[in-house]
C-alpha cells in the first residue's frame, strides 16, 4: 500500500501538493467555508457513511476497510454532536476535515473513502439533504400556523369588522372571513413547497468533479439509501444544479410576503384611528421617551424580514447569473444565503404564531347596527334586486351620497325622495350586520359560506397531515 506523504496531524488543503509555496493565511481564511459548512457535517458524514457501504458492495473495497470507515465515521458523528469535533479553517470545509479526522481515527484506510466521488457532487448532495429537511420543518410549522388562524376564525366567527380596498372603508367583513383569505395564501406555500420535494430529492452523488467516473459505482444504490427519489441523469448538471436551492430561496421569499402583509393589516388594524385589533401586553413594546406607547414592534421586524428574504433570493439568483456551467466556487456564497433564509423563515412563522395567538378581534356592536356608507354596495344591489338596472341605481346612490356632504340621514332622506322607498327600509339595508348577514355567493363573507369556510379549513388541514405522512 502507497503510503501518504504527508504527516497524519499536519493540516493542509488536500490540494497542497499542487503548488509550490503554501497557500497565504488570509486566502486560507478568506476561501473557508467552515463556518458555513457546520450545518452539513451531519449530511457529510451520512453520505461517507452509505458511500463507504456502496464501495463495498462494488467490491472497491473489502468488507473489513468499510466497516473501520463505517466504525470510525460514526465515532466523528458522536464527537461532533458533543461538540467534540470542530472544524479548521486550514481544511476548508465540512468534507476534507471529516477526511482528515477519519484518517486520525482509522489511519490510511481513510484514504479510500474519496474513491469515485468529489467535493463537487458531495456538496450538491448535501444541499438537497439539507434543503429537503428544512422544507418538512417549514411544511410543519405552517401546518401549526394554519391551526391558528383556524382557532382564531372560530373564536370569532361572529365579529363583523370593516374590509377595506386602497386603505379606504370599503364593505363590512367577518374576523374569519379575513383570516382564512390568509389561510388560503399558506395553503398555497404549503402545497407548492410540497411539489417542490420532487426537484429537490434528487442524487447527484457519484457524479465526480462532473464527468463520472470508470470505477463501477452503483449511484442508484446511493440515491436509495440516502432516501432520494431518483439520481440526476446527467454529471455536470448533477455538480452545478442550484435551481432546487434557488426554488426553495423563492418559495420562501414567498411566504415571508405573506407573512409581511398580514403583519402589515395587523399594525394598522391595532391604531388608534382604526380600534380593530388589540395586542396583549406579552407582544408590544414601548416607548423611551411616550409613556402612552404601545408599539407592534414585533409585527414591524417580521414586516423588516421578508426585505431581508427579498435580498437572500435575488442575491442567489445574480451568484447563479455570473457563473458557467460545471462547478464554480461562486457556489460557497449561495450556503450561507440559504440557511439564514430557512433560520428567519422558521423563526418568522413561530413569532407570528405568537402574535396571532395575542391578538384580540374588537366587536363593535354599535357600528354593526347602525347605517353606514361602507354598505353602499349592499345598497346597490337590493334596488337591483328590485327592478333597477345596476349602472343606473349606482350613479343615483352616487350622487346621492355627493350631495349629502358625507352625512348619512342627508343621504338616506334623499335617496328616498329620488326611489320613493321609505326611510326605513333604506337604514336597514345600510347596516353592516345586514351586509353580511345576506352574502350568499360561494367564498363570499356571508355567516353561512363562513361556516363552511372553516369546514373546509379543516379539511385542508387532514389533507396536509396525510400529504406530510404519505411523502415525508
Amino acid at each position: 500500500m502507497r503510503k501518504s506523504r504527508v504527516h497524519k496531524n499536519e493540516k493542509n488543503p488536500v490540494w497542497q501538493r499542487r503548488v509550490k509555496r503554501r497557500v497565504c493565511r488570509r486566502v486560507l481564511l478568506f476561501t473557508d467555508s467552515t463556518i458555513d459548512d457546520q450545518s452539513l457535517v451531519e449530511y457529510d458524514i451520512a453520505c461517507s457513511l452509505v458511500h463507504a457501504v456502496m464501495l463495498r458492495k462494488q467490491r472497491i473495497i473489502s468488507a473489513s476497510e468499510s466497516l473501520k470507515i463505517k466504525n470510525g465515521l460514526n465515532k466523528i458523528l458522536n464527537d461532533f454532536k458533543r461538540g467534540k469535533f470542530r472544524l479548521a479553517t486550514e481544511l476548508e470545509d465540512a468534507h476534507m476535515n471529516v477526511e482528515f479526522q477519519l484518517k486520525k481515527e482509522i489511519g490510511l484506510i481513510a484514504e479510500k473513502l474519496h474513491t469515485a466521488r468529489s467535493r463537487n457532487d458531495l456538496i450538491a448532495t448535501e444541499l438537497r439533504m439539507y434543503c429537503r429537511d428544512a422544507v418538512k420543518k417549514i411544511l410543519k410549522v405552517i401546518l401549526e400556523l394554519q391551526k391558528v388562524l383556524l382557532n382564531q376564525s372560530t373564536k370569532y366567527q361572529d365579529v363583523i369588522i370593516p374590509g377595506y380596498t386602497h386603505l379606504q372603508p370599503a364593505q363590512p367583513i367577518l374576523v374569519p372571513f379575513y383570516l382564512a383569505s390568509y389561510f388560503y395564501k399558506f395553503q398555497r406555500d404549503f402545497e407548492q413547497l410540497a411539489l417542490l420535494n420532487k426537484w429537490v430529492n434528487v442524487s447527484p452523488l457519484g457524479s465526480c468533479a462532473f464527468a463520472g467516473t470508470s470505477i463501477p459505482i452503483d449511484r442508484r444504490f446511493l440515491a436509495k439509501r440516502l432516501g432520494f427519489n431518483k439520481i440526476c441523469e446527467n454529471a455536470l448538471d448533477g455538480v452545478s444544479d442550484r435551481d432546487f436551492l434557488i426554488d426553495v430561496l423563492y418559495y420562501i421569499t414567498r411566504l415571508m410576503l405573506h407573512i409581511s402583509m398580514l403583519t402589515t393589516d395587523l399594525i394598522i388594524f391595532s391604531t388608534n384611528e382604526f380600534k380593530i385589533v388589540e395586542f396583549d401586553d406579552a407582544v408590544v413594546t414601548g416607548s423611551s421617551i411616550m409613556p402612552q406607547k404601545k408599539n407592534p414592534d414585533v409585527c414591524e421586524l417580521l414586516r423588516a424580514k421578508s426585505a431581508k428574504a427579498i435580498g437572500n433570493l435575488t442575491g442567489g439568483l445574480v451568484i447563479i447569473k455570473g457563473i458557467t456551467s460545471s462547478y464554480n466556487r461562486d457556489l460557497q456564497e449561495l450556503k450561507p444565503i440559504l440557511f439564514n433564509q430557512i433560520k428567519e423563515c422558521l423563526e418568522c412563522l413561530n413569532i407570528l404564531m405568537v402574535v396571532l395567538l395575542n391578538t384580540k378581534f374588537k366587536s363593535n356592536e354599535d357600528w354593526q347596527k347602525k347605517p353606514d356608507f361602507i354598505c353602499a354596495t349592499d345598497l346597490v344591489e337590493f334596488f337591483v334586486k328590485n327592478g333597477y338596472r345596476f349602472r343606473d341605481i349606482y350613479n343615483l346612490i352616487a350622487e346621492c351620497i355627493r350631495e349629502s356632504n358625507g352625512e348619512i340621514h342627508n343621504f338616506i332622506h334623499l335617496l328616498s325622495c329620488k326611489t320613493k322607498f321609505p326611510h326605513e327600509i333604506i337604514t336597514e339595508k345600510m347596516k353592516p350586520e345586514f351586509s353580511v348577514r345576506f352574502k350568499i355567493s360561494e367564498g363570499s363573507t356571508g355567516f353561512k359560506n363562513v361556516r363552511q369556510s372553516i369546514k373546509e379549513m379543516k379539511r385542508y388541514m387532514v389533507k396536509n397531515l396525510q400529504r406530510m405522512r404519505d411523502k415525508f
